[in-house]
């Protein structure tokens, strides 16, 4: 604050970002996912990708946080991403519109969610939590 300054730090190191960053932008396949505080995104996320990023983080004592489930299937090519969301090969809450559209920026709580799940078409609104679990 005191220079005035901003940084864009690109890592996988999620403690790293925990206490360096202020917000926090998850990608996959170049698209974004999920974007907040940092600490929104890293203590309640939303978006099935984000869960699955950090339910994989290994902690000292596993008994100590919710099990999540490792992700099934191949990444699909960068190259040649699929249509529609590039998360949904690999997603097990994949909606009908996730193989067709791209989804926008649903705004939930204090951070946007780019999913389905949230958004008009979806099982929730904007506003409504939707467990992802």
């Amino acid at each position: 604050e005191e220079f005035d300054l901003s940084y864009v730090l690109i890592t996988h190191d999620l403690a790293v970002v925990r206490q360096l960053c202020d917000r926090l932008l998850v990608m996959y396949l170049g698209m974004p996912a999920e974007m907040g505080p940092t600490e929104a995104v890293l203590d309640r996320p939303k978006h099935p990708y984000s869960r699955a990023l950090i339910g994989s983080v290994l902690v000292p004592d596993p008994s100590l946080r919710d099990p999540v489930p490792p992700l099934k299937g191949e990444i699909p090519s960068p190259t040649n991403p699929p249509a529609g969301c590039r998360f949904h090969p690999r997603c097990s809450r994949k909606l009908a519109i996730c193989q067709e559209r791209a989804p926008t920026p649903q705004r939930v709580g204090n951070t946007e969610v780019w999913c389905h799940l949230f958004d008009e078409v979806g099982e929730g609104g904007p506003e409504e939590e939707v467990s992802i679990e």
